[in-house]
């Protein structure tokens, strides 16, 4: 199978998005709904994790 009409599309891996929605709560419909979509995610890679901590470096990501 090949991707089609993927210009200017991007794509984050689960850690990431997990990343930004914590970091950007507000814009996915705010705390309550984060907590919701947490608890669907069942495994994340810590490493990957911890290199997108370490990319934002904002204390209150930790």
């Amino acid at each position: 199978m090949e991707a089609k009409n993927t210009t200017d599309v991007r794509i984050t891996d689960l850690e990431r998005t997990v990343i930004d929605s914590i970091r950007d709560f507000n814009k996915i419909g705010g705390f309550e709904e984060l907590i919701n979509s947490l608890e669907g995610v069942h495994y994340l890679d810590e490493k990957k994790l911890k290199r997108y901590l370490d990319i934002y470096n904002t204390q209150g990501l930790y």
